[in-house]
């Protein structure tokens, strides 16, 4: 860090005694811990095509794909751990809260969602925030140095009546250092 880092003043009984200004000479921040980059920016999962015999009823869903997030983590003091947290963001509907994430609105098909998992548990979908202990972020364990694969799988659920189709859904990933 270089440059003007603050300035200000003090004042007593209302008269302005002193100023200052911080400036720094080539100062450096290190993380103590190590810090993570997303190897993978962005990924299509392939849910293949459907038929209605394929999700019968409501609440019906097909077998999972699985993918994997890919961070690559580096930085910090030797032998040190970061403990990383994910949220997952509904692209089409950012207030989604739910297990069930909303097709696109380029989508003709009716009567479905896609619903993601990690390590096999349903994940609900939050606000795109890094915030400690935002809405539906999950852990998603500790890392130090090196590469950090997240697991996940997603799959087509049925939500109501059925019509054929384009179904597409979209989610992003904002990932918490804690």
């Amino acid at each position: 860090m270089t440059g003007e880092i603050a300035a200000g003043w003090a004042q007593d009984k209302g008269f302005k005694f002193m100023s200052f200004t911080v400036q720094g000479g080539g100062i450096e921040i290190k993380p103590r811990v190590p810090t993570c980059s997303a190897a993978t920016k962005s990924l299509t999962v392939p849910l293949g095509d459907l038929s209605t015999t394929d999700v019968l009823y409501v609440g019906a869903t097909t077998p999972a794909k699985s993918f994997s997030i890919v961070l690559n983590c580096s930085g910090g003091d030797t032998g040190t751990v970061t403990k990383t947290y994910m949220t997952l963001t509904d692209v089409s509907n950012k207030a989604n809260r739910t297990d069930t994430l909303s097709l696109t609105p380029d989508s003709n098909a009716k009567g479905l969602g896609v619903q993601v998992l990690y390590n096999s548990t349903l994940v609900k979908f939050g606000p795109d925030s890094s915030a400690t202990g935002n809405t539906n972020q999950f852990s998603t364990g500790s890392t130090g140095n090196g590469t950090l694969e997240i697991p996940l799988s997603a799959r087509y659920i049925r939500t109501g009546s059925l019509s054929g189709g384009k179904a597409n859904a979209t989610a992003s990933f904002t990932m918490s250092y804690q």
